[in-house]
């Protein structure tokens, strides 16, 4: 993963995937959002996809090789596998916040007494 045309290309798609979820999703209305709102839900759609992307590369690079001479899925793979899956479908964001959220109601809960 050190080749910077790699990286780029996968720059370029997260954007353009991104762009085309931006346009095609619930911010394509012009009137109902600031600029600023829309601003920073399109790069939050374009990091999303970003990570998506490289997850992808790293199980086709890396992952594939070794599983194709026969080693076995490890909880790693099922856990990014997880959240390739997530980040697909344009939920990652939320599913980050949601667990960072849940990490914190427990240190409240346990370390605040």
């Amino acid at each position: 993963m050190d080749n910077i045309i790699i990286w780029l290309t996968l720059c370029i798609f997260s954007i353009i995937w991104g762009l085309f979820h931006y346009n095609a999703g619930y911010y394509a209305d012009i009137d109902k959002h600031n600029k600023y709102f829309k601003f920073l839900e399109f790069w939050r759609l374009c990091i999303n996809y970003f990570v998506t992307l490289v997850i992808a590369y790293y199980f086709v690079t890396v992952r594939w090789a070794h599983i194709g001479q026969g080693s076995n899925f490890s909880t790693g793979d099922f856990i990014l596998g997880i959240i390739f899956i997530i980040g697909i479908f344009g939920w990652l964001p939320y599913f980050v916040k949601n667990i960072t959220e849940g990490i914190s109601v427990i240190f409240k809960k346990y370390f605040e007494k």
